[in-house]
């Protein structure tokens, strides 16, 4: 799948150094980004690298409008869950950068089965950016939503369609 900008060159070196296929978006560089072919294996691979681990969360960045939409859904009496394949070794990681970002009363799952952990704790929405992960949720009878800004395949490229399906409400610019 696709990678956010910042983290293009890490991927691009671990590719070339693990001898793993990838191909540039549009052919060209990699600016434009790269996609792998990820496994499971090599997601685990790649995040627990010394040199990147440490400093994954600088890297994912939530924009002031996205928080306000978590906050909305938090003040309209949604209960709102993180669910991460990440290794809950960085539990601790993960916590701060949900402070860092100003986000108050998350809930913080760790999961490879991301289906199983929604039926177990009731989710009735669930958004993902990767498309086999909310087949496998949906399979569960679960509301599923496929967000990705650069997919125009995916059934919402803007969390604001969150507010419009969680009910009427306050909707915050781009």
């Amino acid at each position: 799948g696709m990678l956010m900008t910042e983290s293009y060159k890490l991927a691009l070196e671990f590719a070339k150094a693990n001898n793993i296929d990838f191909k540039f978006v549009n052919g060209q560089n990699i600016k434009d980004g790269i996609e792998i072919d990820w496994t499971p294996e090599l997601y685990e691979k790649f995040w627990s690298q010394k040199s990147f681990g440490k400093n994954f969360y600088k890297y994912a960045t939530l924009t002031n409008k996205n928080k306000q939409i978590i906050k909305t859904l938090q003040n309209r009496g949604h209960e709102v869950y993180f669910i991460t394949a990440r290794n809950p070794k960085w539990q601790h990681l993960t916590e701060n950068w949900i402070k860092r970002n100003g986000l108050e009363n998350i809930g913080l799952i760790f999961a490879k089965n991301k289906g199983l952990v929604c039926h177990e704790n009731n989710i009735d929405i669930f958004v993902d950016n990767d498309y086999e992960t909310c087949k496998e949720v949906s399979g569960f009878g679960i509301q599923t939503y496929h967000f990705d800004p650069n997919d125009n395949k995916a059934d919402m490229s803007d969390l604001n369609d969150l507010l419009k399906i969680t009910k009427t409400g306050e909707i915050y610019e781009k």
